[in-house]
This record gives structure tokens, sequence and C-alpha cells, in this order.
């Protein structure tokens, strides 16, 4: 939503809206995390009146303090409403109504069938595989031969452990079948007794006494009460009708559909940059018209998109390897409420993945390419419990610059410090977006229950300088050539501030 359109439609009276919409800048401003008096704030802090938000198209400012510099080169986007709601959400689950849905979307009336174990089966299969390992002893550019120097202990041992491999291939190669025959999968939700979870937890001799007997009661009652150790299920493979094979799971509170790989060019540079760039016919437009319409079709309309990035569809040959790769998108949606969506949000402090934190973020992550649906994920499904405030008051955006410039100093000089002590010469932030959105935040005193609030979140990437420029082998980190580790995740927070109070909130945490 973008600040021309809103201003269009408000033109004329800019002046009285803009100060009847937001709190003054008197009002106190809150750096820290949580607030106990949240739900009273929101309470209190209702209007009635309709009114839009005032924000500036971009942010420029540097700040900086000791070895740490921000630099924000911003663009704000905020959505084009003029009411900002506050809901309670808890953890729901997929139900088999669900389930249904999204297989319908997904498998294209394609017969689910069990999952085979990965590895060769069938004679034809097996033979394959004994021809793989009889040509890599030849071959001078197989893996054994040309990273090991041949006469080397290493190469003597890779030459034996090999011939070792072949023989037992050989001989199952005599019970090995024609073909397989698959079994239809069900496509209801149950329990599978074959799981890796009723799997006896490992006793080994240097535990204590009290752990063996732990570990010894548990795999015990593993024995006499499995569905302690279960969850309902759905899992299956199935061929789609244009030939792809594709791999299902669903779950009470994830499910993933998987068929291709898909990477960013930067994930491996050293390979997926070098692979040959395919024609690919799918434009942004089709690829977003395709993804809302599966989306919609699932039955989770109440989600858009939060994010979008442009990936590669990696393309491999009959042994696995890759060899080329073709334009591709996804879509990160995420739950909306009154034209409002929820913030994509890593924290600064996490690796990559949004889930890696205390709260469970809900999330659906769709990828389009020429093919249709490659991959599609679904995480922790939540239910609105009731809507608690159709519009709440918000802080003015010059109060919230103040609370960032606080704590983007305060949150980040200090980071690294405890690993890399005086080699770090100097760190850098680059905050390139502020967006308005909502958040989910603990709900005081309520598991599994929520607040839906409106958040201020700032992007960016960041890189630190060393004095040293090869591995480090305390924190198993590689820098490049200028001593330097940069950083760049399109959905990086750095900051997340509540809308409404100015306090800091944890993303890790939830409050």
């Amino acid at each position: 939503m973008k600040k021309k359109i809103l201003i269009l439609l408000i033109a004329g009276c800019l002046a009285f809206v803009f100060s009847a919409c937001q709190k003054s800048s008197a009002s106190p401003i809150a750096v820290g995390e949580g607030d106990r008096q949240l739900e009273t704030t929101i309470a209190e802090e209702t209007i009635t009146e309709q009114r839009a938000y005032e924000f500036p198209d971009t942010w420029s400012e540097v700040l900086q303090q000791d070895e740490l510099t921000v630099t924000i080169e911003a663009d704000i986007e905020v959505p084009n409403v003029t009411e900002f709601p506050v809901a309670a959400l808890s953890d729901n689950e997929i139900t088999q109504e669900q389930a249904d849905r999204i297989m319908d979307v997904l498998l294209q009336e394609a017969t689910l069938y069990e999952q085979r174990p990965d590895g060769p089966y069938t004679k034809d299969e097996v033979a394959d595989e004994i021809l793989r390992l009889k040509q890599s002893l030849t071959d001078p550019n197989s893996d054994g031969n040309s990273a090991l120097a041949k006469g080397t202990p290493e190469h003597d041992a890779w030459i034996e452990n090999t011939q070792q491999d072949i023989a037992a291939w050989e001989e199952f190669y005599n019970e090995a079948p024609e073909q397989i025959e698959e079994t239809p999968a069900s496509t209801e939700f149950e329990l599978d007794y074959n799981s890796n979870s009723l799997a006896p937890t490992a006793i080994e001799d240097d535990m204590s006494e009290e752990m063996k007997k732990e570990l010894e009661q548990e795999n015990q009652e593993k024995i006499d009460n499995p569905e302690k150790f279960l969850s309902p299920e759905i899992k299956g493979e199935a061929l789609l009708v244009d030939g792809r094979k594709c791999q299902l799971f669903i779950g009470k509170m994830y499910m993933s559909f998987f068929t291709q790989l898909v990477e960013k060019d930067t994930v491996a540079p050293d390979n997926l940059s070098s692979l040959p760039l395919l024609d690919s016919d799918i434009t942004r437009e089709h690829a977003e018209k395709t993804a809302r319409q599966a989306i919609a079709d699932m039955g989770l309309d109440y989600m858009d998109i939060a994010l979008e990035d442009m990936n590669y569809l990696v393309h491999l040959d009959e042994n696995g390897d890759e060899t080329a790769k073709s334009e591709c998108y996804t879509y990160y949606f995420t739950r909306s409420i009154g034209g409002i969506t929820e913030n994509y949000a890593i924290p600064r402090s996490t690796g990559t993945s949004p889930y890696s934190s205390a709260i469970n973020y809900e999330a659906a992550t769709i990828t389009i390419s020429d093919d249709g649906i490659v991959n599609f994920d679904w995480a922790y499904p939540s239910k609105v419990e009731e809507v608690m405030a159709e519009n709440t008051s918000l802080l003015e955006f010059s109060d919230v610059q103040d609370i960032f410039r606080k704590q983007v100093v305060m949150g980040n000089i200090y980071l690294d410090t405890d690993s890399w002590g005086d080699a770090i010469i100097e760190k850098n932030i680059y905050i390139t977006k502020a967006k308005l959105g909502l958040m989910r935040v603990l709900r005081q005193g309520k598991e599994g229950e929520y607040l839906f609030i409106p958040v201020w979140d700032f992007y960016g990437y960041d890189f630190t300088k060393y004095n040293v420029n090869e591995y480090d082998s305390e924190t198993s980190v590689y820098l490049d050539e200028n001593g330097e580790i940069t950083e760049r995740h399109a959905n990086r927070s750095y900051v997340t501030i509540n809308a409404i109070d100015g306090s800091v909130i944890n993303r890790n945490i939830g409050y």
C-alpha cells in the first residue's frame, strides 16, 4: 500500500486528520521488553474515529557509537487503512476438512502412496547402483580418486569400502523384486506406530544412574503407551499429472509439500551461481495470481502476502547432481485483519528460520514456477478469539524514531564481543525498510494465547569487520578476503516496537 494512494484519498483534509489520529509527542515512551498493562492500555486507547496515519516516504540518518555505525536509508511502509485493530489469537490445529482441501489443491487428483525409503529397491535400481560404484573405482574424477592420493592408506581404505558395498549390493540383487507394488496411503489423520518417535533411546554407560532409570522408564512407556509419543498425521508420496514426484506430510501443527529444491543464488555461490540459467516463462504477475488462488482454494484466505522472494528452481540429473536453474517466486503469507498483514520478520540474533523462537508465528510459504506449485509449507495455524479493539491509537512516527535510535544502538553495540573481543574493528548495520504491520505477542497468564497488535519492524542487513581474514576455529565462521562477515536477509528485523505503547519487543520470546 503506497502512501501516494493514501494521500489521494484524503487530500484537502490532512491537517485535521493527522492532528487527531495519533498520540501526541508528549506521550511517554516506554523502552523495554513487555508491558503488563498492555490490555488495559489497548482498552483506554481505543478510538472511534477513522484516522489516517502520518508518515514520511523515507528516512535518512546515520547513528554512530564506538565501533557501531547504523546507516538508515529506509523506505517507510504503512497499510492503506484508517483503522488499526487489536485481536486475541489462540493456537489451532489443522482439521481433516482443511487437510482434504489442501490435498485437493496440491495433489491434482493424483493418488497418495506410502512413501518408500530412499535407495535402490528393484533389480534395475540395484543394478544401476552396482554400476555406479564400479565406475567410481575406475573414474579418475570420482570423489575418491580425485580427493585421495593413490597409494595412501586413505585411498586404499576407500577402495576396500567401495568393494564391500558392491559385494553387498550384488548379494541383495538376487532378492530384489522386478518392480515395487505401491500401496495407497491413508488420506485420513492416523497414528504411525512405525514412527521413529517410538524407537528406544540409547542408554550409555557414562550416564548417571538417575538418567539411566528415567530413560528405561521412558523406553518401557513407549511400549506400554505408544499413543503418548505420537501425533495424528497424513504422509506419503505421489506422481503428479505433469510427471513430477512429490512428498506430502500433514500434521496437526505443521504441513509440508515438496517437489524440487529451491534456493537463492546467494546460498551456494560456488555452485549454484555457475549453473546455466534456463529460460522461464513464469512472470511475477502470474506467479502471484497462482499463489493467491491456491491459498484461497485451500481455505487460507484470511492470509495475505507479507513478503515476496525471487528464487531459483534447481534442476537435477538422474544422479542427483545440480545441472541448471530457472527462475521461480516464493511468497510468504501471514494472517491479515482489516487490511493489515502480520509482519514476516526474523530476529537479529537468530538463524534464518522464523520458527526458531519461543513463540509460534503462523506462516504459509508457497513457491511457484513454470510447473505450478513447487513447494508449500504451513506452520502453526491460529484462530481469532475476539477483536478486542476495532481501532486503537498509535504513537506518532517521530516518537517511534526516537525509540529506534536508542534501541538499535543499545541492542547491537555489544553483540559478538564475547566471541570476538578486540578482533572487531567495526560493525555496520544498514536499515532499508521500516514497516507498520501486525505481530502476535504472548498474552499474560494465558498459555497458547496471544495479542495481535500493531508494531513497527525495522529491516536491513549488517556486516562486521575483523582484524583477521581466515577461518576462526572458536566461532566456526569463515571471513571473506576483507576480514568481513556480511548478513543479508530481506526479512531480518533489527528492532520491533509496539506501535501502541512504544515498548520494545523481543521476537525471540514474544513480548
